[in-house]
């Protein structure tokens, strides 16, 4: 028997299906915001419909995770507000002597997706005078730790 080959667009409410007389199931396309994610297989329905709930089932078992991929490269605001699904988060940096991987470091935090973090640099007694200086091009916060002398050793 043949399967019935529909397009359904994720971002829009899903309604059923009419049409399925002389059809062994439903082969759907499923898209996010027009971008394909995957295709959902309904079989043996014996019904003239496929409710949207036999849909979202379907979806759920199949493709979820596809649909959750898409989802958070297109926007992650969309999924929820920020307050209920962003916790605020702090980023801790310790550095000493590598101001050139320090610097892709930064650029990457920098262009987090993330909405509510902080980048926290921590310099421990660099020799280089370098970090303070790159900490301005970047919104982190900055905290140097001063080499400390070696506590003495008393034998005896």
């Amino acid at each position: 028997m043949p399967m019935k080959i529909v397009e359904l667009e994720l971002t829009e409410d899903l309604g059923p299906i009419w049409g399925m007389e002389g059809y062994e199931g439903l082969c759907a396309l499923a898209r996010y915001h027009g971008e394909p994610v995957g295709w959902i297989y309904t079989r043996g329905l014996n019904q003239a419909v496929v409710s949207p709930a036999c849909l979202y089932e379907a979806i759920r078992q199949q493709i979820s995770w596809q649909l959750l991929s898409s989802m958070l490269r297109g926007d992650p605001e969309a999924l929820c507000p920020q307050s209920v699904l962003w916790p605020p988060i702090s980023i801790v940096v310790c550095v000493s002597d590598r101001t050139v991987q320090l610097e892709s470091c930064l650029q990457a935090l920098a262009s987090l997706a993330y909405p509510y973090y902080e980048v926290i640099m921590v310099d421990a007694a660099s020799a280089s005078h370098g970090h303070a200086q790159l900490v301005t091009q970047y919104a982190i916060r900055y905290a140097a730790i001063p080499a400390e002398p070696p506590s003495p050793v008393i034998t005896g």
